[in-house]
């Protein structure tokens, strides 16, 4: 698995901007050979430059701004003598691909950051301004009055701006998955991609950020955009995870509802997925799903997975009363776990996706830093090892990730929990539990990454983690959903 360091395709720069100033008006009065006092003729300032993002259909990724994080803009002209303008300095024009999203980055007292979306760029030539120039100061003869012939003042230019943005391109997930949790869409994307890049475990709600699984299918690339399950959420990181579920769903050329086709996992029957039986009719949750649909007018793909686990007259009827309260594009039967079926689902993405270059190295297998990958392998044994409630009180930081002189990596995580109690839990006694935590999460990043990595876990408790914003933006989750 490759690092996305190493690759050619960019989708995520962060800038430092700055607009020009403009220029100071001048206090200039006339002085000419027979005019003693002549009367006041200074100019204006011209405009600083602004910064600018406009949509180039040419370019389809942000690879050109990669070592191009700095842009300045150049300051507007003073005015002068014989009502002169300042010349307006040239506005930086970034080209930006179609489907680039910027988000202004700002520092709060205790460290932390938080980002707001500025806007987004669609269409070829559309432009979006982020700074704005300054404007250039009025020139003294603007103030002359009747009562005031001789003004000896002009206003100065007013400042630029300066700020830091995050630009990410948006429109690269071709299709997007989404369902209940435990649903089997992070077991789909792996399939398809034929390695680990999502995390999976029998419990409910263990993916909490969209992941890009890319693959190829005969001659066509395919990303996969594995997204959280869709749930009714209590808490602010619950409602932050459903939000990224329907914004990544959004994303893509096809979206895909998966749905589980029976009750329980393998291994485990204490999970909730999103369940519809023919004879009980759809929940709630099932018919929110839906609803959302309809109320967006957004085209679907039905996915039955689980499907050797139910009778075929029960499957029958499920797709029927799915299909009556929805009008899927097509519908497939799968086992995401053993493979069945899933060949003619592919087959099918590879015929329906638009014609696109190949965004990403064929060997790329995830847009996600191994790092963060590591960390989230951490939290899927966190999750196989631990009592039910405990896993949906902490979280998973990277704190170091350095490869060594011989190719093998020291890695750092550190394991926040909400309490003390839920700390000894994970320890466990004697440090039992959290060595066979990080022994088993050794084993795989070992054999997923085929390098040697010295794992070390420490647990920490962080009281309301859930509500730094610091943990959302780590992960791309919005704070404020």
């Amino acid at each position: 698995m490759n690092d996305m360091a190493g690759s050619n395709f960019v989708d995520y720069v962060k800038i430092f901007a700055r607009s020009g100033h403009g220029g100071a008006g001048s206090a200039h009065f006339r002085r000419e050979k027979f005019v003693a006092f002549g009367g006041p003729d200074g100019g204006d300032g011209g405009k600083g430059g602004s910064i600018v993002l406009q949509g180039d259909k040419q370019y389809w990724t942000l690879i050109h701004l990669k070592y191009q994080r700095h842009q300045f803009a150049e300051d507007g002209e003073h005015g002068s003598g014989a009502r002169s303008s300042g010349k307006d300095a040239r506005d930086i024009v970034i080209p930006v691909p179609l489907g680039t999203v910027a988000k202004r980055v700002f520092e709060n007292e205790d460290g932390t950051a938080t980002t707001e979306t500025v806007g987004e760029v669609t269409a070829d030539g559309e432009q979006l301004v982020l700074l704005k120039g300054g404007r250039g100061g009025l020139g003294n003869w603007n103030f002359k009055s009747a009562t005031n012939q001789t003004p000896r003042y002009a206003q100065p230019g007013e400042e630029g701006e300066e700020g830091t943005f995050i630009l990410e391109l948006k429109v690269l997930a071709d299709v997007g998955l989404v369902g209940f949790p435990n649903a089997g869409k992070s077991t789909l994307t792996n399939n398809f991609v034929g390695s680990k890049v999502s995390i999976v475990s029998p419990k409910a709600q263990t993916t909490r950020t969209t992941v890009k699984g890319i693959g190829i299918w005969g001659n066509t690339q395919i990303i996969f955009l594995d997204t959280p399950g869709i749930f009714k959420p209590k808490r602010r990181f619950d409602r932050s995870m459903v939000a990224s579920a329907w914004s990544g769903a959004s994303d893509g050329d096809i979206l895909v509802l998966m749905v589980a086709s029976a009750w329980g996992g393998v291994g485990d029957a204490d999970i909730t997925a999103l369940v519809v039986d023919a004879k009980r009719g759809f929940d709630d949750e099932t018919r929110a799903i839906i609803a959302k649909l309809k109320e967006n007018k957004i085209p679907a793909v039905l996915v039955l997975n689980k499907v050797d686990l139910v009778s075929g007259e029960t499957l029958l009827q499920l797709c029927a009363a799915l299909n009556d309260a929805y009008a899927f594009a097509e519908t497939f039967m799968v086992s995401a776990l053993n493979g069945k079926g899933v060949d003619d689902f592919y087959d099918y993405l590879a015929a329906h996706l638009p014609e696109s270059p190949w965004y990403y190295p064929e060997e790329q297998m995830s847009d996600l830093p191994l790092k963060l990958l590591a960390a989230e392998i951490v939290r899927e044994k966190l999750f196989l090892y631990l009592r039910q409630e405990v896993p949906y009180a902490l979280t998973v930081e990277p704190e170091l990730w350095e490869r060594r002189a011989d190719n093998s990596v020291r890695a750092e995580m550190t394991i926040y929990v909400e309490r003390d109690s839920q700390k000894q839990i994970v320890l466990g006694r004697g440090g039992t539990m959290i060595k066979k935590i990080g022994q088993a999460a050794r084993r795989e990043l070992e054999e997923l990454l085929e390098d040697r990595i010295h794992l070390f876990l420490f647990v920490k408790v962080r009281e309301n983690w859930g509500d730094d914003p610091a943990r959302y933006a780590d992960w791309n989750l919005d704070y404020r959903a």
